[in-house]
C-alpha cells in the first residue's frame, strides 16, 4: 500500500549535509534540524532524501511526527495491509522551471483547503487554509502572497477548474488535478517515511501465495524419499538364524556403547594372545612372530620357521579364553571368537 502524505503534515527542508556514512548520518540528522523544530527531535522521524545533492549542494530532509505515522501504520495493519510505504506529497510532483501549486478542497467542507507549493530550487511546503467566505479568492490571495508576480502552474480538482480560471490573473495557468499524476510521481519518489518505523515498509510474509508451491515441494521430497528407500521397503531384513550368535552380538554392541571392548576386538584379542603366549614361551625356546594381521574379526599370526610352534597347547589355552585357534597353513595361526 502506498500513502501520499499531505504536504502540511510533512515538513520538507533543503539542508546541507555533512559527508558521513549513511548509518552515522541517520543519527546526526535530528541534531542538524533541532534548532528549527518546536518539538523534541526524538518524537519525530527525520529522513534525508537519498541520492546526490542538487545543484546548490543541498538535500531534501523530511520531518514528520513519529506517533502520528505509527498510528496510521497500525490502523492499516488492522485492515490487512502488508507492505506500506509513505511519501511526502511535495516529492510526488515533478517541478520544472515554473512554480507548481496544488489547491485541494475538502469535499465535505470546501472552505478547508490544502495548499502544496513546489518552487524550483527552493523549499517545498504545504499549508492548510481555512477560507471564511470566498474560498477561491482567499486561496488565490494566499498563493500570491507566497509567490508574488511569478508565473505559476496551478492544479485544482476538475469541478473547481472553471471557478479558478475566472478568478486568476494572467500569470497563473489552471489545470485539472488527477490522481494518476500523483501515483506516477510516487513511483519515482525515494524518500519512504515508513522505512524509519520498525516493520514499516517491510510486509509480513504472505504464505497464502506459497501454499501450492510448498505442497508441490513436499510431494517431490516424498517421492525422492520413497525411491531412495524402495529396496529397504521391498526386501525383508535379514533374520539372524543363530539366536546365540545374535545375542552375543547384541551383548558386544552394548559393551561398545558403554565403553567396554568386545571379545573379538583387536585390542581384546591381542591382550589375550599376549597373555597366553607369555605362558607358553616361559622357559622355552619358541618361534618368532613374522607378521600379525587383523581382518574380519580374525587375528592372523604368521611365524618364522626357526623354532618349534606349540599349536596343541595354545589351542587349549585359547579355548579357556573362549577363542578358537586354527592353523590355516604351515606356521600360520588364525584366532577368532569361539561359539
Amino acid at each position: 500500500m502506498v500513502l501520499v502524505l499531505a504536504a502540511s503534515d510533512v515538513c520538507l527542508w533543503r539542508v546541507k549535509l555533512p559527508a558521513l556514512p549513511a548509518s552515522k548520518l541517520k543519527l546526526a540528522l535530528p541534531n542538524l534540524v533541532e534548532e528549527q523544530l518546536l518539538s523534541n527531535p526524538a518524537e519525530c522521524i527525520v529522513l534525508a532524501n537519498p541520492g546526490p545533492a542538487d545543484a546548490e549542494g543541498l538535500h531534501s530532509v523530511a520531518i514528520v511526527q513519529r506517533s502520528w505515522l505509527e498510528q496510521i501504520q497500525q490502523q492499516l495493519r488492522t485492515l490487512g495491509a502488508r507492505k506500506i510505504s509513505a511519501y511526502p506529497a511535495q516529492l510526488c510532483l515533478e517541478v520544472g522551471e515554473k512554480t507548481l501549486a496544488v489547491l485541494q478542497h475538502d469535499d465535505n467542507n470546501p472552505a478547508n483547503i490544502e495548499l502544496t507549493l513546489c518552487r524550483p530550487h527552493a523549499d517545498r511546503l504545504g499549508l492548510p487554509l481555512w477560507a471564511s467566505q470566498s474560498a477561491v479568492q482567499e486561496a488565490l490571495a494566499t498563493l500570491r502572497s507566497l509567490v508574488p508576480e511569478q508565473p505559476l502552474q496551478l492544479m485544482v480538482a476538475a469541478n473547481h477548474v472553471a471557478a479558478y480560471q475566472a478568478a486568476v490573473d494572467s500569470g497563473i495557468e489552471v489545470q485539472a488535478d488527477s490522481w494518476p499524476r500523483w501515483v506516477a510521481g510516487a513511483k519515482h519518489c525515494k524518500l519512504d517515511l515508513m522505512a524509519a518505523i520498525a516493520g514499516g515498509s517491510e510486509g509480513a510474509m504472505d504464505w497464502g501465495r506459497w501454499r501450492w508451491p510448498l505442497v508441490l515441494l513436499a510431494l517431490i521430497a516424498m517421492i525422492h524419499i520413497v525411491s531412495l528407500n524402495v529396496e529397504y521397503l521391498v526386501y525383508p531384513k535379514e533374520i539372524e538364524s543363530d539366536a546365540l550368535l545374535q545375542m552375543t552380538r547384541n551383548i558386544n554392541a552394548a559393551k561398545l556403547a558403554s565403553g567396554q571392548g568386545a571379545p573379538d576386538d583387536f585390542t581384546t584379542m591381542m591382550a589375550v594372545f599376549g597373555d597366553t603366549w607369555q605362558k607358553i614361551s616361559t622357559n622355552r625356546k619358541v618361534a618368532s612372530i613374522a607378521n600379525i594381521e587383523y581382518k574380519e574379526r580374525t587375528l592372523t599370526i604368521k611365524w618364522k620357521d626357526d623354532s618349534e610352534l606349540p599349536t596343541a597347547e595354545a589351542k587349549v589355552l585359547f579355548a579357556n579364553r573362549h577363542l578358537l585357534l586354527n592353523e590355516s597353513a604351515a606356521k600360520v595361526w588364525q584366532i577368532k571368537l569361539g561359539k
